[in-house]
């Protein structure tokens, strides 16, 4: 056989069997990232269901605060509008949680949401945040030990469980929910791998 034919032969051998190696290697690639996704995805869902949980409470505060007309300082032409009141009133409700701990909650400038319940809702919602966190980062610890220790290597992998430890270091729920938000904003916003 001519020794031309036989490097051609090999040549063609060695890009056809590299191509499919890079053509596995991206596939599995692309079936983590897949994975990985979905992954977020449901955490995300887990994370509009306590947004969710936090505005339906902060409602019901208000809710109860406004049919006992104890909502103080409002305007008169707001007071008419019972719509309007209960859209400004929740919104501040929100804004008081996104803040709140359980202590601040009791704050005298807060005294009438706190006289309404506020702190109970402040407690209410600080379980679901901690139960959030808790499954996310079982979710995340699962994901990352159900890959090979190859693929554990990669950056994928590492990022997820850099992410899942620094929500297990977090003590307090504002600082798991700090963490938390990073996560979502660093997967979402940044294009973290």
């Amino acid at each position: 056989m001519n020794p031309q034919y036989i490097a051609i032969y090999l040549t063609v051998l060695l890009v056809t069997s590299s191509q499919a190696g890079d053509t596995t290697a991206k596939a599995e690639r692309r079936q983590i990232l897949d994975a990985r996704n979905r992954l977020i995805d449901i955490v995300t869902a887990g994370f509009y269901e306590v947004v969710g949980f936090e505005f339906e409470e902060s409602e019901k505060l208000c809710r109860k605060i406004i049919d006992e007309n104890k909502y103080e300082n409002a305007p008169s032409e707001i007071s008419k509008n019972k719509k309007l009141l209960l859209k400004d009133c929740t919104q501040h409700a929100m804004e008081l949680l996104s803040l709140a701990t359980a202590e601040q909650a009791g704050y005298s400038h807060h005294a009438l949401f706190v006289k309404y319940g506020l702190k109970e809702v402040v407690h209410a919602v600080n379980r679901k945040r901690r139960h959030l966190v808790d499954d996310s980062e079982r979710r995340i610890d699962e994901f990352v030990n159900s890959l090979t220790p190859k693929q554990q290597r990669k950056a994928i992998a590492r990022n997820l469980a850099r992410w899942s430890a620094q929500m297990k270091r977090a003590t307090k729920v504002t600082r798991k929910m700090f963490v938390f938000r990073s996560f979502l904003r660093f997967y979402y916003f940044e294009g973290g791998i």
